[in-house]
C-alpha cells in the first residue's frame, strides 16, 4: 500500500494483520506486493524519501492462520488454495503443508491476490517480502506479538493521532504449539 499523504510504504505480507491497517488508513484492498514492486512502481527519489514498513509474524503461527483462512474462505473470495485434497476433503494441516511447500508456485499471484516478483510466492520467508539487493530494506518493522505498541510507535512515527488498529479477519485458532510441540522434553 502506498499512501502519499503520509508518505509511506506498507508491505503487506499475507496472514500479518494488513487488512487491518488497510482499515486503518481508509484504503480499499491491495494487492499483496513485495518491496521490490514498489520501488519499481514510483519514481527513486519517492521510494527513498517515503517510510516504509511491513509486520511480521511468527512464522509457525502464520502458516497456521493461512492453512485455518484456506479452509474456511469463501470461494467467491478467491481460491481456496490447497484446501482440498485430490479426493475434495480438507486435507489435515500436515496434508496441507506438504501441498503448499511441495510446489509454492502452483498458484499465480493474482489467485491469492498477489502482484508480487517472480521469486515471492505466498508462503516466501517474511524476510524476502522486505528485501532488495540482500539486505532488508524497510525502516520499520511492526510485530504481530507486540502489534499495539508498535502501531502506537509507528503512528508517532508518522505524525499521526493514535488510535487502536482495527482488528479484521481475526479467527479463534489453536497455538501453535499445540501443532508443532517444542522439541524438548517438559520438565
Amino acid at each position: 500500500m502506498i499512501n502519499h499523504q503520509h508518505q509511506f510504504i506498507f508491505v503487506h505480507i499475507p496472514k500479518t494483520a494488513g487488512k487491518s491497517v488497510q482499515r486503518f488508513f481508509g484504503a480499499p484492498w491491495h494487492p499483496h506486493k513485495d518491496l521490490p514492486r514498489y520501488a519499481a512502481a514510483l519514481e527513486p527519489s519517492v521510494f527513498d524519501r517515503y517510510y516504509k514498513f511491513t509486520i511480521i509474524r511468527n512464522p509457525w503461527d502464520r502458516i497456521l492462520s493461512d492453512y485455518n483462512f484456506q479452509i474456511r474462505k469463501r470461494t467467491s473470495a478467491g481460491k481456496r488454495l490447497c484446501a482440498h485434497n485430490g479426493n475434495g476433503e480438507i486435507p489435515n494441516f500436515r496434508e496441507w503443508l506438504e501441498a503448499v511447500f511441495s510446489n509454492p508456485y502452483r498458484y499465480s499471484p493474482a489467485d491469492w491476490g498477489g502482484c508480487v516478483s517472480q521469486r515471492i510466492h505466498r508462503w516466501s520467508p517474511q524476510v524476502d517480502w522486505i528485501s532488495m539487493d540482500g539486505r532488508v530494506a524497510v525502516d520499520g518493522i511492526l510485530r504481530m506479538d507486540n502489534l499495539r505498541e508498535d502501531f502506537e510507535k509507528l503512528c508517532r512515527t508518522l505524525n499521526l493521532p493514535c488510535r487502536q488498529l482495527p482488528c479484521r479477519n481475526w479467527q479463534f485458532h489453536w497455538h501453535y504449539h499445540r501443532i508443532f510441540p517444542p522439541p524438548w522434553p517438559k520438565p
